[in-house]
């Protein structure tokens, strides 16, 4: 989309055809930081998903 207000949609159904269309998608990249905290929260969430599947073994329910 360009800079100049006035060459932009100038309604939402307007701004959602321009989004829709498809075209190259640019995203900006992750620092480092982003990265490390990415990873730590998959590391985190997969830990928290076996621990668990391995407290609830065999489906019983604790009294």
């Amino acid at each position: 989309m360009s800079l100049d207000p006035l060459s932009r949609p100038q309604s939402v159904f307007a701004l959602q055809k321009e989004l829709s269309r498809e075209g190259e998608r640019r995203y900006t990249k992750l620092s480092v930081g982003e990265k490390m905290r990415l990873q730590f929260d998959n590391m985190v969430s997969d830990t928290k998903k076996s621990m668990k599947r391995a407290t609830n073994f065999g489906g019983a329910k604790a009294r």
